[in-house]
């Protein structure tokens, strides 16, 4: 109660430091982003093109990438030792995925994705993206716990983060997401980056893809995988959230990109899902957005047995 008080009082925080600087979030509505967002909502009601295009020419960029890259470093790194800081940071998340299971059959991550309706042993294959984690410390409960982990990388295919799903069984033993106010989170800074899932019919890395690729890409890791499950021909991605989705970098033989959405019932998750297109198509891709028929997202289509 003291937290939501706080909030309510004071719902507008900006991070200063750390993995996220840059980012703001206000807690009484919902909305978050970066230095674009607040471009776009004070001087252009919104509309992130004509904010793309004041910042281009503000910032002297030569690109909507570089432009982009400018509104996650709204405070910069003050010196060298900062900097070093972020990469020991950096080390320390791909150092937890390497030392982690890299086959998750007969895990929990594997048990926890079959409860949300997901057979990856169907497809033949798992995708390398994925780890089991035993024991992965939580902050919130202050001891370690079993925990599906992803890696997020650059367009380049460079780890750079490592993303965090902690399980649990519920009361009938079925693994599910933990019991926390925060059950996921994401272990460095992932600005830009995104979760190579699935390759598709493509068999190749993302990095390596023949002009004019086509890529899926989803907010949640669950999302995305039931894309998979339906689509498999389908290269597809996953950003771990809506603001993930809106900074994606993609590699110059991407040409069209499917936002698979979700249908959430808030207007400022709405407007940050068509934010995110806006930006795409500001670096010349085509875009479509598709949401679901059934349910929040295609998870909920998919249990509910219906073809995303």
């Amino acid at each position: 109660m003291r937290q939501r008080r706080r909030r309510a009082r004071q719902s507008l925080a900006i991070r200063c430091s750390g993995p996220c600087a840059g980012q703001w979030r206000d807690y009484a509505t919902g909305e978050y982003g970066d230095a674009l967002d607040l471009v776009a909502a004070v001087r252009f009601g919104g509309d992130l093109g004509q904010a793309m295009d004041w910042a281009r020419s503000w910032l002297r960029a030569d690109s909507p990438a570089q432009v982009c890259a400018a509104a996650t470093r709204v405070i910069e790194w003050p010196d060298k030792s900062e900097r070093e800081r972020q990469v020991r940071f950096r080390a320390s998340a791909i150092r937890l995925f390497e030392r982690a299971s890299p086959d998750i059959r007969g895990t929990p991550v594997e048990s926890y994705l079959a409860a949300r309706g997901i057979d990856l042993r169907a497809l033949g294959r798992v995708p390398a993206a994925l780890r089991f984690c035993g024991d992965c410390w939580c902050g919130e409960v202050r001891r370690g716990l079993p925990a599906m982990l992803a890696a997020i990388t650059d367009p380049g295919g460079g780890h750079i983060a490592t993303h965090r799903t902690w399980l649990c069984r519920d009361g009938s033993g079925v693994w599910r997401k933990a019991r926390l106010q925060a059950p996921k989170k994401t272990y460095g800074r992932c600005a830009g980056g995104f979760v190579p899932l699935w390759r598709g019919t493509a068999h190749c890395p993302l990095r390596d893809a023949a002009p004019g690729e086509t890529v899926v890409i989803a907010e949640g890791i669950e999302t995305a995988l039931s894309i998979v499950v339906a689509v498999p021909e389908l290269r597809v991605l996953a950003t771990g959230s809506l603001a993930g989705l809106k900074l994606i970098e993609l590699p110059p033989a991407v040409t069209r990109v499917i936002i698979a959405g979700d249908r959430d019932d808030g207007e400022p998750q709405q407007r940050q899902l068509l934010a995110a297109r806006d930006r795409l198509l500001t670096r010349g891709l085509a875009v479509d957005v598709v949401l679901p028929d059934v349910g929040k997202d295609f998870n909920d289509m998919l249990l509910a047995g219906a073809q995303p």
